[in-house]
C-alpha cells in the first residue's frame, strides 16, 4: 500500500521534511534557482547570450558570498572544502565568466 493519498497531495510528514530541508539549505536553493533562471532565459532568448552568461556568473558569485559570510552550519551544501578555498574558487569562477561575457563581442 502506498503512503501517497489518492488526491495527489504529499503526506504531511513529507511536506514538513521538504520545508525543513529548504529552510536549512536556502543558500544552495537560491544559487540553484539563479542557475535555473539563467538557463531558462538562455533557452527563451537566444540572441541575448551575454546577459544569460552574466546571470549564470552571478550564481557562483552569490555562492561565494554565502560561503564566505555564513557559518558552515548555515552554508549547508555549499561547504565542500575550507572556507577560503570554497569562497575563492566560486568567486574566481564567477569573475572569469563575467569577464568572458563582457570581453567577447
Amino acid at each position: 500500500m502506498s503512503s501517497t493519498p489518492l488526491n495527489g497531495q504529499l503526506p504531511a510528514d513529507m511536506a514538513v521534511r521538504i520545508r525543513r530541508w529548504l529552510a536549512a539549505e536556502y543558500p544552495f536553493v537560491i544559487v540553484m534557482a539563479a542557475l535555473l533562471a539563467a538557463v531558462v532565459y538562455l533557452l527563451l532568448f537566444h540572441g541575448h547570450w551575454r546577459r544569460g552568461v552574466i546571470v549564470i556568473a552571478a550564481a557562483p558569485v552569490a555562492a561565494a558570498l554565502f560561503r564566505g559570510l555564513l557559518p558552515p552550519a548555515r552554508a549547508g551544501m555549499l561547504v565542500v572544502r575550507g572556507r577560503v578555498r570554497d569562497t575563492a574558487t566560486m568567486a574566481v569562477l564567477g569573475g572569469v565568466l563575467i569577464t568572458v561575457a563582457i570581453r567577447l563581442h
